[in-house]
């Protein structure tokens, strides 16, 4: 693949990420319909990680420990890195991802992990 390949889909244009986020908030509100929840907005719905575990354990069919209202920022953090360290033992490699840039509400970061697991869950899977 070569660098400008690599740069589109790391790095989406500005009017290409608008109809790439809808896909995919549909894609994941698609998954949570089985338990009835439900992504409105793509980064502050999921920048807590409480969602972001719902969607692990449908796609992994495993338990994860959280926190279903956190409240501090290190509850947060402990959601975020529990989905992170239940995808990367599924197998999903993660790269460079970090959950400090899910907490953030990096868009670019949440809209990496997504698509990674749209690709691995039920693209290549």
């Amino acid at each position: 693949m070569s660098t400008s390949e690599s740069t589109i889909i790391v790095h989406p244009s500005p009017t290409a990420l608008p109809i790439r986020i809808r896909t995919l908030i549909n894609w994941l509100n698609v998954i949570l319909a089985e338990k009835r929840l439900k992504v409105n907005d793509f980064v502050s719905d999921l920048s807590d990680g409480t969602l972001l575990v719902h969607v692990t354990q449908i796609l992994t069919k495993k338990t994860i420990k959280h926190d279903d209202i956190p409240l501090s920022l290190s509850q947060k953090l402990n959601n975020v890195t529990a989905v992170f360290q239940c995808l990367r033992a599924d197998g999903l490699a993660l790269d460079d991802l970090k959950p400090e840039v899910i907490l953030m509400g990096d868009l670019e970061g949440i809209t990496g992990l997504i698509s990674a697991l749209l690709f691995h869950y039920h693209i290549s899977g």
